[in-house]
Formats: structure tokens, C-alpha cells, sequence
């Protein structure tokens, strides 16, 4: 009758912190990352011209990573992950004035591997300085849950949101909310362990 914890029960401030940015961050992400080819592809682009702006993204990314760790190891990862934040605001801007300018269907990209870059080497710095080595195993299942739900529950509110109001009206939600994905950060403590 006794089953084991899978998720740690309490977490220090400065991962709860990271938790909430990761999981406002994610609900964003979730609620218009699964439409973002479906916009390109109603702006006339073919799947072509759609798969060659993710090569151009993870192209870009993989060039630029190593770029992104120094700059962690410098500035430290909430800072990384704040400015991570404005790169995404920049291919959200981006990908929206694709509808008019298609010099932005190749400037986005470039803005989402930046953010790339600048995110994940602090993200998981972040999540190693903050957790319990001991528990770290429980502490990233309680992250992981999170951006699985979000994952489950955002791209129905995006879709409704396209559905009601268009793909303008989420980019701007999305955008809020990426914004709001900073102050989590910079209100807990950092006190690593």
C-alpha cells in the first residue's frame, strides 16, 4: 500500500522559479508551436519552402550552441534566459510580418535559433545549479509532468484561439505570455546548492 514518490514533495525557491518560467514558457510554446506551418502554409508557402525554415532553424542552432554556453557561463542563466525570451518575441514578431514582408520568412528562423542558443545551455545550467543532486531525478519528472500537461492543454486554447480571433490575436497571447515567463526568474532567490 506504500507507493513510492515520484515527484519531490518541496523544492527550494529558486527551482520553483524555474519550474513556473518553464511551464508559462512551454504554455506559450505549446499553444502555437503545432499551428506555426499551418500559418506558413495558408500564407501560400509549400511544405518545401516550410521544411527548409526548419533546416535553416536547427542549422543555425547547431552552429550557434557552443555561443550560447559562453554567454550562460558569463552572464549567468537568468539573464540568458531573459534574453532568450526577447529572441522569441523577435520570431514571434517576425513570423507574423511574414504575411507582409517575405524577407521575414528568412529572419525568422534566425530569431528562434538564437533564442535556441541563448535558452537551452541556461535552462539546464539553471536546472543543475538549483535541484538537489540527490533528488534531481524526482525534481526534473515534476518539470517534465509539467510541459506535458501544458503540452496536452495548449495547442487546444491556441486552436480556439485561432478559431475565434485568428493567428493575430495569438501571437500577441503568446508573446504576453512569453514575456510573463520572466518574472519567476528574477523573483526567486538564487542561492545554489
Amino acid at each position: 500500500h506504500h507507493f513510492p514518490s515520484y515527484f519531490r514533495r518541496r523544492i527550494n525557491k529558486q527551482l520553483g522559479g524555474l519550474y513556473i518560467a518553464a511551464t508559462i514558457l512551454d504554455f506559450a510554446l505549446a499553444m502555437v508551436v503545432l499551428f506555426e506551418p499551418v500559418y506558413l502554409y495558408r500564407l501560400g508557402y509549400t511544405i518545401e519552402h516550410i521544411l527548409l525554415y526548419y533546416v535553416v532553424v536547427y542549422g543555425a542552432y547547431y552552429f550557434l550552441v557552443p555561443f550560447g554556453g559562453k554567454f550562460v557561463a558569463r552572464f549567468g542563466p537568468a539573464r540568458s534566459m531573459a534574453l532568450s525570451t526577447v529572441m522569441l518575441i523577435g520570431y514571434y514578431g517576425s513570423l507574423f510580418a511574414v504575411s507582409t514582408v517575405t524577407a521575414f520568412f528568412w529572419i525568422a528562423p534566425l530569431f528562434f535559433a538564437l533564442q535556441k542558443m541563448l535558452y537551452w545551455p541556461a535552462y539546464h545550467m539553471e536546472f543543475i545549479l538549483s535541484s538537489d543532486q540527490e533528488d534531481r531525478g524526482k525534481e526534473f519528472s515534476g518539470l517534465w509532468s509539467l510541459s506535458t500537461i501544458v503540452y496536452i492543454i495548449g495547442p487546444a486554447l491556441g486552436g480556439l484561439i485561432i478559431q475565434q480571433s485568428g493567428f493575430p490575436v495569438l501571437f500577441v497571447v503568446v508573446m504576453i505570455l512569453i514575456m510573463s515567463s520572466n518574472i519567476p526568474l528574477f523573483l526567486a532567490p538564487v542561492t545554489y546548492h
